[in-house]
């Protein structure tokens, strides 16, 4: 875990930690950002595949989605961007030369298949 910047790309870290970890689901580290009422997540991942961002009431409301240290992918939840989708609906936002598109999208069948488990315990969650 890590802060955006924080990891030098000749290793090792310029700053302390702004993040915590305060559980998990299926796996997934779901964070806290130390020091701060914004629950967004890290810019950069240094092991892990994906992490879980809370909002302030403590309820799992992102997904994010790590290539080769970067985002891929914040797979969202709890609102809408009227594109035929509710505020339930679980959506996708890609990332392209490390900028998160503002256009929503469905999951693949791919994507359900690498993280619905995590996904149906973030809906138990939500519930």
């Amino acid at each position: 875990m890590g802060s955006r910047g924080a990891f030098l790309p000749q290793g090792g870290f310029s700053e302390p930690l702004k993040y915590q970890e305060i559980g998990k689901i299926e796996g997934v580290k779901v964070l806290g950002k130390k020091n701060s009422a914004s629950n967004n997540l890290p810019e950069r991942a240094n092991t892990a595949a994906a992490y879980v961002a809370c909002d302030q009431n403590g309820q799992p409301k992102q997904l994010r989605v790590f290539e080769r240290r970067f985002p891929a992918l914040d797979i969202d939840f709890g609102h809408s961007h009227h594109h035929g989708m509710s505020k339930d609906d679980f959506h996708v936002h890609e990332y392209q030369n490390g900028e998160r598109s503002n256009v929503s999208r469905a999951l693949t069948s791919a994507e359900w298949a690498r993280w619905g488990k995590v996904i149906e315990k973030i809906q138990e969650k939500r519930r």
